[in-house]
């Protein structure tokens, strides 16, 4: 009897923990590919669990979307770039992913890439200075009008566009992954890591450029990015490659792996699946009291379908698929987290 007991308390323990996961969440854009028109919805986590899918609609054209999330009022930044006028619309949604406000630019003050600081309050985002030119810069949008300030605070390579980004919060730090623009004169494939700390500051801020592996050489193409800090003073920004990875030398090789957030340095960290057999999809990190986990969207390129995985840093070092999802006319595009 007693060893009944105490398997019965052994269970009730492991659902404490696990109910406690699913506190945590992800929001994510979906596209219809045939229509180009786009919902944002509410995952649950661990489980991959369809809690809420926005009345809200809006098209774009890939990749230009991009969601971040205000942990302090519980809201979700989304930004776009309108397919008629060229101008960004940028919308705040409750957690229950209702629109509280809208914004929009005329096509001359245009600005993408949203990262949410809830330590500074403040919302980064890169502007649009020229066709080849861009700028990390503080976004500041007054709710009720359509007033939307710009100030700009760190000036990218000419040439140079942002391809993803993430934000440490407690540290003041932001990091993008910058690729050049292709077709110009001299372009290459090379990628860098951008990393600058404001310091408690929103104001101007040194930035340290790190070159990454030339690609195809020692890694892929890198995509997407999400940064962890473990509270044990452990900092890393997860990333996904497609290119030779870890035990498959295939060019086609979809590889998670770590970029040092001090020094740039790239570690190819496990393969998923088999050469060309997955579509990359979006990439975001579980930081919450079980985080550290790197969770991305990917699709099986011979049904179709796409899936939820997470790599489990911290016990199994193994991936497992959370869910895969039925419909298959609808690709992920943007994803954020959220810590509830």
């Amino acid at each position: 009897m007693n060893r009944l007991i105490v398997c019965f308390l052994a269970a009730l323990a492991g659902m404490a923990v696990v109910t406690s996961a699913q506190s945590d969440s992800i929001f994510v854009v979906r596209q219809d590919v045939s229509t180009g028109m786009a919902e944002l919805s509410l995952i649950s986590l661990p489980f991959g669990d369809v809690r809420i899918v926005s009345n809200l609609t809006f098209s774009f054209e890939f990749p230009l979307v991009e969601c971040t999330v205000d942990t302090e009022n519980r809201l979700v930044y989304l930004v776009t770039i309108d397919v008629v006028s060229g101008g960004s619309i940028m919308y705040t949604l409750d957690e229950r992913l209702n629109v509280v406000n809208k914004w929009t630019t005329p096509g001359t003050n245009d600005f993408f890439d949203l990262q949410y600081n809830a330590y500074q309050s403040a919302l980064y985002g890169i502007s649009v200075v020229s066709r080849y030119g861009r700028v990390l810069s503080n976004i500041t949008a007054v709710p009720g009008n359509n007033n939307i300030s710009i100030d700009h605070l760190v000036a990218m390579p000419m040439g140079w566009y942002v391809n993803a980004s993430s934000f440490d919060g407690p540290t003041n730090r932001y990091f993008a992954l910058i690729n050049q623009f292709p077709g110009n004169a001299n372009w290459t494939n090379a990628q860098q890591l951008v990393v600058a700390d404001f310091s408690g500051i929103v104001t101007p801020a040194p930035a340290q450029f790190y070159p990454l592996p030339q690609p195809q050489s020692n890694g892929g193409i890198i995509h997407f990015l999400g940064y962890n800090w473990d509270g044990d003073g452990g900092r890393s920004i997860w990333a996904l490659s497609v290119g030779p990875g870890v035990s498959n030398p295939s060019p086609n090789t979809l590889t998670l792996v770590s970029l040092n957030s001090d020094t740039g340095e790239y570690e190819a960290v496990a393969d998923f699946g088999q050469p060309g057999q997955y579509d990359i999809g979006p990439l975001v990190v579980d930081s919450g009291d079980q985080g550290g986990n790197p969770y991305f969207f990917c699709r099986d390129t011979s049904s179709g379908l796409w899936m939820l995985v997470v790599y489990d840093v911290m016990r199994t070092q193994q991936f497992h698929v959370v869910r895969r999802f039925m419909d298959s006319s609808k690709a992920f595009r943007a994803v954020a987290y959220a810590p509830w």
